[in-house]
């Protein structure tokens, strides 16, 4: 039985609130503030704007874990504008398969980058991302 199959049987058990929150919280990485408030109005027994209901989860609703054993690979961070010390339109490019270090001067965005990885890979540490006229 694979993880995903774990969970799915895992999530099967919960209230019907909880499995909608399981469902749009697997479905992006943060919930919109009209999910929040459907799924609180779903907890507190309330009708949802809308007419939302809980739905019961099925397995198609999970990740299907297919690609497990292949790594997420980053080649490049490219395309940021107003981001940290970062110069606009500047390109970060990474060597898949080896060590990566990414070295500067002070000021030259290495903090910036850092900040958009552990931003991007919803690291459980994460930073503000600041805009340059907040940092400059």
């Amino acid at each position: 039985m694979s993880v995903q199959d774990e969970i799915f049987e895992w999530v099967q058990e919960f209230e019907p609130w909880k499995q909608e929150l399981f469902i749009r919280a697997a479905a992006a990485p943060e919930l919109s503030e009209t999910d929040a408030e459907e799924v609180a109005s779903m907890m507190l027994g309330e009708q949802a704007a809308g007419g939302a209901r809980p739905r019961e989860i099925k397995r198609e609703d999970l990740p299907d874990g297919s690609q497990v054993d292949q790594p997420m690979v980053i080649e490049r961070i490219t395309g940021l504008r107003n981001v940290n010390a970062i110069e606009d339109g500047q390109t970060l490019t990474f060597r898949p398969g080896d060590v990566n270090v990414i070295w500067g001067a002070n000021g030259a965005g290495k903090t910036g980058y850092s900040r958009v990885l552990k931003k991007a890979g919803r690291a459980l540490y994460q930073e503000e991302v600041l805009t340059k006229r907040l940092h400059g």
